[in-house]
């Protein structure tokens, strides 16, 4: 979720309900409250795209089982 400014982003809990990694700004309010970073999501500073990309490549760049694992791991 790249957003400038997001007051929560329920997007993030639905995700995590389904054991997705997450990437967030850290504009998002849901980030500070539900995110781990390298645990089960990435934050990253609004409006900067190559930290935003650094974080999906992160993402893309682990087995699928590992997202599953991470995206498993939530405090939901």
């Amino acid at each position: 979720m790249p957003s400038n400014r997001e007051t929560w982003g329920l997007v993030v809990n639905e995700s995590l309900s389904f054991s997705l990694p997450v990437v967030v700004s850290d504009q998002v309010g849901a980030g500070a409250d539900l995110v781990i970073p390298d645990e089960n999501g990435h934050i990253f500073p609004a409006g900067e795209i190559p930290a935003l990309a650094d974080q999906i490549s992160k993402l893309l760049g682990l087995s699928e089982q590992d997202r599953e694992k991470m995206g498993e791991s939530h405090i939901l």
